[in-house]
């Protein structure tokens, strides 16, 4: 390494370690942690009550959250009060634990001396989620609808103060388990605001001590954001989409000349990550249908809301003295030149268009999607609950999560994270597209979001011409058969076999009323990082006149357990081949590969036509060609490869229909 390289590095890591305890020393003894007074801008959103009604299942969470009992990432719904209490009608909620494993971090440790992932078993995403204040919007949306009576409105109102004031007090700003992931800090801060809006828009009125205290702590969120990004130069992806769009919902309503730098800000790389992290078929690059869902909605929400601005708020992005953000981060300044009439760009409306479609076309009957890569049942906004209402004997005997769960409750909320209508409506409320289905709630607010505004009818071209070649070499010294009989196939199947293509996405879907077949060829995420991916190459899931005969078994669990982390990726849990060689993609050991994948596999369509299609895995030494055919009563899989292997289809006995949800087995879904 040249001396002057080695001394810029050695230069740039004494500057790190100064700013990291100056920054540790400022907040210990220097931050001011009374309130200022924050001018506010009102979102002015209109709400028509009649049009709201609380459902049965929002409902139950309206209950259980009035009483702190919440149900995170498979622990079922627990209560999370702290012992001792902050009055006689209010408990404080423990926001600093782990309640599945009962671990806790110090609410006053500096958020960047926060250890987490080094103890098997504890989950830091349990308080991240519950931090993630999803709940807030939930409670003001039940609040406005026609169909709640006065006291629990009052109950409403009275516990979305507390719980708020209770959040603020226990989780100072850049302390704490709380602060310690800048993605946490902008979803919960967008979900703040929302609900505050909501409540606003609802007629209630909050006085001016807690109004300040509120605007704040939403200023704080902003300042904490923008001094942690979750930016480099080779790799963003949700975590800074995250960021961005929490920003942007803190700046929408604070009046002040460094909100308006957020808001330039917001808007700029909302355009940026949405062209990086967006292939123009529609899909993300995340290579998961997950994580589709979570920054879709990241997308969408933030297109809704920027669709209902008005002159004052353009105003404020076109004033913004922008320039004086950061501009190692912010280096393509695309607004000034893609922003034209107060309107967002043509290439970004129709992308986001594509993005729905894309979630829209791969709902199976049922409306859950398929899980292709990770799914940690990550959501920006919650609105409506899609689920079951089970027995709780029912629900202890459907997932192994439960074993050990006690409740007093007959009943047992089970929310279905595999149904991602709530996101594929916007194509109804932001397109007009008349769906067959609906999601009343976030066609409710996606309509609220955008006041009644549209974007402009897009009809895309998505059909995908043939590629038919009958000359594939298919003569490999190794080959296996699988054959799945079905009366369900028929001549009129085949003959109105719909056939949807998302090439860059690498996703292959036959489908027709009472057929789904989903095949996988996606390439690594992330632009080969892998974080969110699977070794699920020419995997599929197969559904049959309602009936899953097969199904990706989802994700289960990330850090607390990594050996179950690695085996829900893996080969062996998925529909594909094994061979001597490994896995498709390696990853490093330790924890650090957890959430990395060697990008070591590519897939290659070969050949398609309505009712077969020919795909291609190359790996490591490893050639591997899976042709998958639609005949009358039958579908036939063919394997070959240059090697010996053995074919792996419904071979994995355990099913995660989400995020620290665990089955025996798929018959249980």
């Amino acid at each position: 390494m040249p001396f002057s390289v080695l001394c810029e590095k050695l230069f740039y890591l004494l500057e790190s370690k100064i700013l990291f305890y100056f920054g540790w020393f400022n907040d210990l003894f220097f931050y001011n942690k009374s309130a200022v007074h924050i001018e506010k801008i009102s979102l002015n959103f209109t709400i028509d009550s009649k049009k709201l009604q609380i459902d049965s299942n929002l409902n139950i969470a309206v209950e259980n959250y009035l009483n702190h009992k919440f149900d995170l990432l498979g622990s079922g719904w627990t209560n999370v009060d702290i012992d001792s209490n902050a009055s006689d009608d209010y408990k404080y909620i423990n926001w600093n634990i782990d309640f599945k494993s009962g671990y806790s971090w110090q609410s006053k440790t500096w958020y960047k001396f926060i250890k987490y992932g080094n103890v098997n078993g504890v989950d830091i995403k349990v308080p991240w989620e519950l931090s993630r204040l999803q709940h807030l919007p939930q409670l003001a949306i039940a609040y406005s609808a026609q169909n709640c009576d006065i006291q629990l409105r009052k109950k409403i109102k009275l516990e979305f103060e507390n719980q708020v004031l209770d959040f603020i007090e226990n989780n100072l700003p850049r302390f704490g388990v709380n602060w310690v992931c800048t993605m946490d800090v902008g979803i919960r801060a967008a979900n703040m605001v929302i609900a505050y809006e909501i409540l606003l828009s609802s007629g209630v009125i909050f006085d001016k001590n807690f109004q300040n205290i509120f605007l704040n702590s939403v200023c704080d969120h902003g300042t904490h954001i923008v001094n942690n990004l979750e930016w480099s130069e080779s790799l963003t992806s949700n975590h800074y989409l995250a960021n961005v769009v929490g920003l942007l919902f803190i700046s929408s309503i604070l009046k002040t000349t460094e909100a308006d730098t957020w808001l330039y800000f917001s808007v700029n790389e909302l355009l940026n990550e949405f062209s990086k992290q967006y292939y123009d078929d529609g899909g993300n690059f995340e290579s998961s249908t997950s994580y589709h869902r979570l920054s879709t909605e990241m997308v969408a929400y933030s297109a809704a809301l920027i669709l209902g601005f008005d002159d004052l708020q353009w105003n404020r992005i076109k004033s913004s003295k922008y320039h004086n953000f950061n501009k190692s981060v912010l280096k393509n300044d695309i607004l000034k030149h893609e922003i034209i009439d107060n309107k967002l760009p043509n290439w970004f409306i129709s992308r986001l268009y594509k993005s729905l479609m894309f979630t829209h076309t791969i709902l199976k009957d049922n409306f859950e999607i398929a899980q292709i890569g990770d799914n940690d049942s990550g959501r920006f906004f919650k609105f409506s609950i899609p689920g079951d209402i089970l027995r709780l004997g029912e629900a202890k005997k459907k997932y192994i999560n439960l074993n050990n769960y006690e409740s007093s409750d007959l009943y047992y909320l089970d929310e279905n994270i595999l149904d991602h209508r709530s996101i594929s409506i916007a194509l109804k409320s932001l397109f007009g597209v008349d769906l067959s289905y609906v999601s009343k709630l976030e066609d409710f607010v996606f309509t609220m979001f955008a006041k009644n505004n549209y974007f402009e009818s897009l009809v895309e071209n998505n059909h995908f011409r043939m590629f038919e070649n009958p000359l594939i070499d298919l003569n490999f010294n190794f080959k296996e058969e699988f054959v799945l009989k079905s009366k369900f196939i028929t001549d009129d199947l085949l003959e109105s076999m719909q056939l949807h293509v998302f090439p860059e996405s690498g996703i292959y879907l036959f489908k027709n009323i009472g057929f789904y077949l989903l095949i996988s060829a996606c390439p690594n995420g992330q632009n080969g990082n892998g974080g969110h991916a699977h070794n699920d190459k020419l995997s599929f899931e197969l559904v049959i006149n309602g009936e899953s005969v097969f199904l990706d078994p989802g994700t289960f669990l990330y850090t607390p357990d990594p050996e179950m982390r690695n085996l829900f990726r893996s080969v062996n849990a998925h529909n594909s081949i094994i061979t001597d060689s490994g896995e498709q993609n390696n990853w490093l050991p330790g924890r650090f590969g957890l959430f990395n994948l060697e990008n070591q596999s590519k897939c290659k369509l070969l050949h398609i036509a309505k009712n077969k299609i020919i795909l291609e895995n190359s790996f490591k030494n490893v050639l591997h060609r899976r042709s998958i055919e639609l005949d009358r009563c039958q579908i036939k899989v063919i394997d070959y490869c240059n090697i010996p292997f053995k074919q792996n289809i419904e071979k994995f006995d355990y099913y995660s229909n989400g995020y620290g949800k665990l089955m025996k087995s798929k018959l249980n879904a």
